[in-house]
């Protein structure tokens, strides 16, 4: 009978222990601190177990005395299509005497292990059943993502785009040098690709450049909408200030300069084009003018993945792709022109690029075209056909899995 009651005694305390370990594992999963009218005036951060999470609350951005609280949570409900977990999720709470939403924005801050690039803080709304994006600033040196709230209650979470679910219609990725493919997605559908055309109209102009030096002025008839250098009719520029327009900025006007200055008509300039696709062995690329407007310009993500590698081959055509920004000038009259370079969301990442270009238009979609070196190998690539500004991460996620 001793032994019998010994057990269920042992039994009782290990009962007892495991409860209590259970309760001050959750305990530590939650923080909760009681905030003055004083402090709140001065303002106050609180910061989750861990500093991975913080609810920083502004100075004199809540009246009165409140508690807030944050406590770790589990995912409860699926994440939107094409995106995935960046962070831990987070429920923080303020509780004050004023009930409905905040009269001033507190900030979410969420630190990061990683690269913070293309990070979105999201909440859940329970009412519409779904996560919503909150306006989102990204610190990149400190690793962190910041986001305004009004909302004093709300499951938090920072998602970024999944890699392995592209919004491209096709996508390649290849050794630029042997040939080999790494991934493939529809490779071979013939596709508008919009501005990516302008890689073929620098290899023809190349050709046929009748140098650098020269200066061109911009004619009545070159401005063709799209993006365009915002330059007036009869703005005087250097070939070279023009192909880095083109190159850099994407911009139309300087393209069709660019190709009217070779002293070749416009037939016999886009003849010339896809003569050298056709040089190249490609059978289902085609243009029928130098800008990629039209979208009877087309290709398929294996043919523009070989005219890209062609043309990162190129020395002006790598300079010009990669450089960030250039500001130009004209020659009569002395206005600058600042242009950002389209690729610079993949510009600014953790890559070495030996070449990149974009293109957009609304019947191609979102098409971005990216060579990276390392280790001595040239990885290309391309997405075509992707949703907003996805075609950036896509591509830079397709790099970063092959190179």
């Amino acid at each position: 009978m001793d032994i019998i009651r010994w057990i269920v005694l042992i039994s009782i305390i290990v009962f007892c222990f495991s409860i209590y370990q259970a309760t001050d594992a959750h305990a530590a999963e939650v923080f909760s601190v009681s905030l003055d009218s004083v402090t709140l005036i001065k303002g106050y951060t609180v910061e989750s177990p861990g500093g991975s999470f913080s609810l920083s609350l502004p100075p004199k951005s809540l009246p009165g005395e409140v508690v807030a609280r944050i406590e770790r949570a589990s995912l409860a409900a699926d994440l939107p299509v094409g995106m995935r977990a960046a962070s831990e999720m987070f429920t923080y709470e303020i509780i004050d005497n004023a009930p409905g939403l905040l009269t001033k924005p507190v900030y979410l801050l969420f630190r990061l292990p990683a690269d913070c690039q293309d990070k979105t803080v999201f909440f859940y709304d329970s009412l519409q059943g779904k996560w919503r994006d909150l306006p989102t600033k990204i610190d990149l040196k400190k690793k962190v993502v910041k986001a305004p709230t009004i909302f004093p209650y709300a499951s938090v979470i920072v998602l970024e785009p999944d890699p392995d679910v592209l919004s491209a219609v096709a996508a390649l990725v290849v050794d630029g040098n042997s040939g080999n493919i790494f991934f493939q997605k529809n490779m071979g559908e013939v596709r508008s690709v919009a501005s990516l055309t302008k890689l073929m109209t620098a290899l023809v102009f190349v050709d046929n450049n009748p140098g650098w030096t020269k200066t061109v002025k911009l004619e009545k008839g070159d401005f063709v909408g799209g993006a365009t250098l915002w330059a007036k009719e009869g703005s005087e520029f250097s070939i070279k200030d023009l192909f880095y327009a083109m190159m850099v900025g994407s911009k139309n006007n300087a393209a069709m300069a660019l190709a009217r200055i070779t002293g070749l008509s416009r037939d016999e300039f886009v003849k010339k084009m896809n003569e050298k696709a056709a040089g190249f062995g490609l059978t289902q690329t085609h243009f029928v003018e130098p800008t990629g407007l039209n979208e009877k310009n087309v290709s398929t993500a294996f043919e523009m993945a070989v005219i890209a590698e062609r043309a990162f081959k190129n020395a002006d055509v790598l300079k010009a792709t990669t450089c960030r920004e250039v500001v130009i000038k004209t020659k009569n009259t002395k206005v600058s022109y600042r242009v950002e370079n389209t690729s610079k969301k993949v510009l600014n990442r953790d890559l070495k690029i030996s070449g990149t270009k974009t293109g957009w238009t609304e019947e191609a979609g979102y098409n971005l075209v990216t060579q990276t070196t390392s280790g001595g190998k040239d990885i290309i690539a391309i997405v075509m056909g992707a949703k907003m500004s996805r075609n950036y991460e896509e591509v830079y996620q397709l790099l970063k899995k092959y190179q």
